[in-house]
């Protein structure tokens, strides 16, 4: 009798309890052997529908699905795809019988293993022999002899724990073979031939949908080797039974499963199972981008919420389209599902698989600052080491974030490549360009006193430009030393930022603090004999004290007054002392000469917004303060010119307060009105080579005249724009005169900077000769070009730059083009492209008609091949290399075909077909119908699959 073996597979989704696992160990009591029921104080648990435990039959030496023939040992096998179990029952009884404690069992087990032994409770009963976890269980079952003719029904229990268990699962039923198991014998022509041989192959098929899945068991009288799936008279794919796959993308309604199966003899056989899909539905598909799942999802019904969950996790609400970093979880095969519920209240549910990959991701950042290179990196994973290459040279150990000098390198573009290797075992690198331009050393300090600030830098190179900034207000030109009167700041710390640009192009920042202390500063004023001191203080004070000629003090109040009749003419001193509210004593001393009176007359005149004021004086002049709206008095000289175009309409007074050679001192006040249309503020920026200059006039203007640097003047009007391309770098001065429409006119000077600069924008072509053209169109003349795709070493290059991308592997590619204009300041463009990977084979015979019956086929590629196949007539595609050299004797007279299939380096494939002649035979070509029949499956394939064969 010829063995036959049927394999049970358990299929199990169970989520584990809390409470620990408890199972007899000797396997099931004797109460349970008729009922199948434990005697469990807990209630069993209901299996549902689909029920998590599943017996199904996968054999493929059965004479025909669900049938045995008598007397045979079949085994069987329980698994499980889920948590491990502990106990189970297994009864063959006769496909009619009830639970009612009847005889019906039928069959028997023989043997036992390990983890199972026969059951002696008066029934063909199996159990479980240890209360150990299992994950499957091999059985095996003898059928009933000749003359039983009974149909057959596996029943079983199984216990998770003590708590969960299942009982009275139905499993497969098996019904005799032919007469084997009710005449008495069989037939002997069967019985003296190979099973596989005896019968014709059998193929049934059944389909079940839920969840937005397919679900597809088969039973068949041989094993498949190959196994081919359509839907809807779609292209065939690649399929593997059983199986399950996602609906996602059919429509709902009535739809047909095609299955070809293609046994070990080369035998095809082809079954059809329909298959309804029903509304609403949900469709669900899972895209995993580096460590990121995405889950996008359309439905029938419209959602109102919606839940996620991973591998069996709490489902937790999520938002659809829904993303999730998964670079915590282990890398491997997960499922995620999802449940909607709609606005109806129905709960539409789908799982979808997705593979998790193992990766270590790198990104990272890396900045020059004061000769240090500084790399900050953000990773997916733990970095546990990693290594440091600049430039290719010296690898070696290093830390993150790394910090390194890169004072001995050169100027110019240099690359950085970290390789790193993560706690979870897998490596990952980055790598990235880094500048390094000229230093430029500088060092200062400040000097400062209640009025005067004195900064004093020492450059290590001659510089360029210097720009200062106090307290963060916008820079302004400056000359070292710096000197500036600072009495228009607060009493107490304050800072000054100085940015030098040196000739070698570098720049370097320094900022210093520096204190304003308290102060008095007092003036005399004289009107006849009367001396009149004004002081300004930086606090409140109190206890003022006076001293004339250093002789004794007496307390006095400010404005200090008193009559000088009686003193002599000459020098005299008067020193005032005071204490401030904060506590600090100062002082000042107010020297002064009495001399002839002094007079002092002053003059305005306001034209075009420029005020000019001139002043004649009794005698000579020392000392003149100007100051105006009441300001603070500053040093000035007469006559002098002020630019009024920033003061806002209306009325103006300018105070002058003067001091003659003979000491005594007078004061003029000069009052100006200001119109609308004689003020005009006007800001400039200078970007990408293009000057802006924005004006805020009060009137509109008639006609606006400009000269940049005095040269030039042209017809302009606001805001003003210009390419500054042909202009030096440096300081330049944009001049506008102004005609309002109330006649009067305006004249404002605008001061901008011009700094070297090199704009660089890229384009690139790939033409159908897989060349790749790149154009560049920079913003100044260029002096070197390098050029260099992905993380290979740049190259110098030419502008246009042409590259053969056929030997480059299909998908996106990254071409950096660096470049220093004629100012020697650098610029980098980054393209990506996409190289969609081609290959062209060429494939001849030595002759039209094999030579002593040897054909010989020659191929030349367009890029080198990894792999190759070659079939005559139909035949099963083998792997060949060139030339191809084959034997054609046994071939018929007439025209064969030999079918070409190559893949090359860069992954792109390709297929030739090469016809020869067979002459000098009786019979006709053959199997080109056959081949033709291959090719279009192996087409169907290649669009599937992406590749062939």
């Amino acid at each position: 009798m010829v063995p036959l073996y049927v394999s049970i597979g358990l299929l199990v989704q169970l989520t584990l309890l809390a409470y620990p696992l408890r199972a007899n160990p000797t396997g099931a009591p004797l109460a349970a052997c008729s009922t199948l029921v434990p005697s469990h104080y807990a209630s069993p648990t209901p299996c549902g529908e689909p029920c998590p435990y599943k017996i199904s039959v996968i054999s493929g030496n059965l004479p025909r699905p669900f049938s045995y023939r008598c007397g045979v040992q079949l085994e069987l096998q329980l698994q499980t795809s889920g948590p491990p179990f502990k106990g189970l029952v297994v009864q063959s009884r006769i496909s009619s019988a009830t639970f009612d404690g009847s005889s019906s069992f039928v069959g028997s087990f023989v043997s036992g293993g390990s983890d199972w032994k026969i059951w002696n409770c008066g029934s063909p009963s199996a159990t479980h022999s240890s209360g150990s976890l299992k994950t499957s269980v091999n059985l095996t079952w003898k059928a009933p002899g000749v003359g039983s003719g009974k149909n057959v029904t596996f029943w079983y229990s199984i216990v998770a724990d003590y708590a969960t268990y299942y009982v009275q699962l139905k499993g497969p039923d098996l019904v005799p073979y032919l007469q084997s198991c009710t005449s008495g014998q069989e037939t002997s022509s069967l019985e003296s031939l190979p099973l596989n041989d005896q019968v014709a192959n059998t193929l049934v098929c059944h389909s079940d949908v839920r969840n937005n899945l397919l679900n597809v068991s088969c039973e068949y009288s041989r094993p498949p080797s190959n196994t081919l799936c359509s839907i809807d008279l779609q292209p065939f794919y690649q399929c593997k039974l059983p199986f399950t796959r996602s609906l996602t993308g059919l429509p709902s309604g009535a739809h047909t499963l095609t299955v070809l199966t293609t046994d070990a003899r080369g035998a095809n056989t082809t079954t059809t199972t329909r298959f309804n899909i029903t509304g609403p539905r949900l469709s669900c598909t899972v895209l995993t981008v580096s460590t990121m799942l995405n889950v996008r999802c359309t439905s029938d019904a419209t959602g109102i919420a919606a839940k996620c969950s991973i591998d069996q996790d709490t489902p937790k609400p999520c938002t659809i389209p829904y993303s999730k970093d998964i670079s915590s979880i282990a890398a491997g095969s997960h499922q995620i599902t999802i449940s909607i519920t709609t606005t109806t209240g129905t709960m539409l549910t789908t799982t979808e698989s997705f593979i998790a990959q193992a990766v270590l991701q790198l990104n990272c950042v890396a900045g020059v600052h004061d000769s240090i290179l500084s790399m900050n990196c953000n990773s997916s994973n733990p970095v546990k080491s990693a290594t440091c290459l600049i430039d290719g040279k010296a690898a070696h150990a290093c830390t993150l974030p790394y910090t390194r000098s890169v004072s001995a390198l050169s100027v110019g573009i240099h690359t950085i490549a970290i390789s790193a290797s993560g706690v979870n075992g897998v490596n990952g690198s980055f790598s990235t360009n880094f500048s390094v331009q000229a230093h430029l050393g500088l060092s200062c300090y400040t000097a400062a006193n209640s009025s005067i600030l004195v900064l004093t830098c020492t450059p290590d190179s001659p510089l360029l430009l210097t720009m200062c900034a106090i307290d963060g207000r916008v820079s302004t030109p400056c000359a070292l030393p710096y000197v500036r009167d600072i009495t228009g700041l607060a009493i107490g710390a304050h800072t000054i930022t100085v940015t030098a640009t040196g000739v070698n192009g570098a720049t370097a920042v320094v900022t210093e603090q520096f204190t304003r202390p308290e102060f008095l500063i007092c003036m005399e004023t004289f009107n006849s004999s009367i001396l009149t001191i004004h002081c300004n203080s930086s606090k409140a004070l109190k206890n003022v004290s006076c001293t004339l000629d250093n002789k004794e003090a007496h307390a006095c109040v400010l404005p200090y007054v008193r009559s000088v009749s009686s003193l002599s003419t000459g020098l005299h001193t008067m020193n005032i002392s005071a204490t401030t509210v904060t506590g600090v004593v100062v002082s000042y001393t107010v020297p002064f000469t009495l001399q002839a009176r002094f007079t002092l007359n002053c003059s305005r005149t306001l034209q075009k917004s420029m005020l000019s004021v001139s002043c004649s004086s009794s005698n000579p002049l020392v000392d003149i303060l100007c100051s105006l709206d009441s300001g603070v008095q500053r040093m000035c000289h007469v006559p002098f010119v002020f630019n009024a175009s920033s003061l806002r309409p209306g009325e103006h007074t300018v105070l002058i307060t003067a001091r003659g050679s003979n000491g005594a001192t007078a004061t003029s006040s000069l009052t100006f009105q200001i119109n609308a249309g004689d003020s005009m503020i006007c800001n400039s920026d200078v970007t990408d080579s293009v000057l802006n200059v924005a004006c805020n006039a009060g009137v509109q203007a008639n006609k606006i005249v400009c000269t940049i640097d005095g040269k030039g003047p042209h017809q302009c009007m606001l805001p003003y724009i210009r390419r500054v391309t042909s202009l030096s770098l440096g300081r330049h001065r944009l001049s506008l005169y102004l005609i309002g429409d109330n006649g009067r006119n305006t004249t404002v000077d605008v001061d901008f900077f011009i700094q070297a600069r090199l704009n660089l924008q890229c384009s690139y072509v790939i033409n159908e000769g897989a060349k790749l053209i790149v154009s560049c169109i920079p913003s100044e003349p260029l002096a070197r070009v390098t050029c260099g795709i992905n993380n290979e070493t740049s190259q110098s290059c030419s502008l246009p730059y042409t590259r053969d991308v056929s030997i480059l592997p299909q998908g996106i590619h990254t071409l950096t083009v660096s470049a220093t204009g004629t100012n020697n300041v650098s610029s980098i463009s980054v393209l990506s492209f996409n190289n969609a990977a081609t290959i062209s084979l060429n494939c001849v015979t030595a002759s039209d008609a094999p030579i002593d019956s040897i054909l010989v086929v020659n191929c030349i590629s367009s890029v080198p091949l990894s792999s190759a196949t070659c079939a005559v007539d139909g035949e099963m595609p083998l792997p060949c290399v060139f030339p191809y050299v084959k034997n054609v004797t046994s071939f018929p007279s007439g025209v064969h075909v030999v079918a070409i299939s190559a893949i090359g380096t860069n992954r792109a494939s390709s297929v030739a077909l090469v016809h020869f002649s067979v002459v000098g035979k009786d019979t006709a070509g053959r199997g080109y119908a056959d081949l033709l029949c291959y090719l279009r499956i192996v087409f169907s394939q290649s669009r599937s699959n992406s590749k062939l064969f």
